[in-house]
């Protein structure tokens, strides 16, 4: 971290911390020519109990791989319609030490102070982020050492992780009439449910990351988090046929059986049939052009004078204007994501169409752990890099991921 002053709409706040963040956003714009840094911003390191309009912390995203730059605020906008506890997020244009950085996206941040007394009754309980290699929550153990990657975020010196172990334990054995006693099941098919319209397995239904869980009474509830590469950006070793028509009834990448909060979850007939409801809920009242055109045209006006001045972008103004309609070099145009993925979802929850796998799920290397993103996938790699896709800001910027461009 570094000492800061923060201005926002003339609003200052002194001795703040800053820090670059990120994995493959970071080492992206690390290896390239650029200072477009990811940025996290912490209002309460050295000052303590400090807040910036009651939040303690903020992160800016720098819209690495989207030429759109608003996939991650739509995504986010999605999962607040449909029932899920999303952050919030507002566009900023970054200045860094009086320099033009650009248009970036603010993103409120996941943490046991105003997140979590946002939505939770209570606030005293176990906040986690899983992330890989043991971010899927396969049993692995009875002590949270055995899970690499799996961290609490608060009460590190009270918390005996008894809690996350009960879940494990029942969501990987059972017995299925006592998962809602550890799991929040209503907003786990909501999850699955959002993540399988978007496509979005950068997170637990992919790579086994970005998400959270809070705990509450010994219930788990599942948060969305990092959304940037939503509507079928990221391939998870998916054809783009294979993304578009993205199997429902098992909306995992690889083995339904490798993602047990899942699996658990949509194992009984109620609860399947709930999920169904909850797809079919999603596409009347969100998921379709009749919604999200808006959404994307009124987002596109307003941040368009900024992409046009924007110093360090990624893409160009030709490739945002497309983007909003139109595919890029392998990354999905927003309308046409949107249509073509309704009417495979409608297709499936039809019966016209194929909506499983046979416990198999969808493409990647059969877990989706790192490596499986895409062809040209090394085991044991980064989940992000490489992808198997030449795409545009790989194109326009050969250091973002050598890999994919040999």
């Amino acid at each position: 971290f570094q000492e800061a002053t923060f201005v926002f709409d003339g609003q200052t706040v002194e001795n703040v911390a800053i820090r670059t963040k990120g994995n493959s956003s970071l080492n992206a714009t690390a290896n390239s020519n650029t200072i477009r840094y990811p940025f996290k911003v912490d209002f309460n390191r050295y000052v303590d109990g400090q807040a910036f309009c009651g939040i303690k912390k903020l992160v800016f995203n720098n819209g690495f791989k989207d030429p759109s730059f608003m996939r991650e605020h739509l995504a986010y906008k999605l999962a607040s319609k449909v029932g899920l506890f999303a952050p919030r997020t507002m566009f900023v244009d970054l200045w860094v030490n009086e320099e033009h950085v650009g248009l970036y996206l603010m993103v409120e941040p996941v943490d046991d102070d105003f997140f979590i007394e946002t939505h939770f009754s209570n606030d005293d309980g176990d906040l986690y982020k899983p992330d890989w290699p043991a971010g899927h929550l396969e049993d692995q153990g009875e002590q949270l050492e055995d899970y690499p990657g799996v961290e609490i975020e608060n009460n590190q010196e009270t918390s005996d992780h008894s809690k996350l172990m009960a879940l494990i334990d029942i969501a990987n054995h059972g017995p299925n009439d006592s998962l809602g006693t550890v799991l929040n099941v209503e907003m786990m098919l909501r999850y699955a449910a959002f993540n399988s319209v978007l496509v979005n397995l950068d997170s637990y239904t992919g790579n086994g990351h970005n998400y959270y869980i809070y705990e509450e009474g010994g219930v788990f509830t599942i948060i969305p988090w990092d959304l940037n590469e939503a509507f079928g950006n990221f391939t998870c070793g998916c054809t783009s046929d294979g993304l578009i028509n993205f199997y429902i009834d098992e909306p995992t990448c690889g083995s339904i059986n490798g993602k047990p909060l899942i699996a658990a979850a949509l194992q009984a007939p109620e609860h399947k049939a709930l999920y169904r409801e909850i797809l079919q809920t999603m596409l009347d009242d969100a998921f379709n052009l009749e919604t999200m055109s808006p959404w994307i045209t009124d987002t596109a006006t307003l941040i368009r004078p900024y992409v046009e001045q924007d110093p360090t972008k990624f893409f160009s103004t030709s490739n945002f204007e497309t983007s909003l309609t139109s595919s890029i070099s392998g990354t999905f145009g927003l309308t046409s994501f949107i249509e073509n993925r309704y009417a495979a979802i409608a297709s499936q929850l039809a019966g016209s169409s194929q909506s499983d796998n046979g416990g198999a799920g969808n493409c990647g290397n059969g877990n989706g752990m790192p490596g499986g993103g895409g062809p040209g996938g090394k085991p044991g790699g980064h989940p992000k890099c490489p992808d198997g896709i030449c795409d545009a800001a790989e194109q326009a910027n050969p250091n973002l991921c050598p890999e994919d461009c040999e």
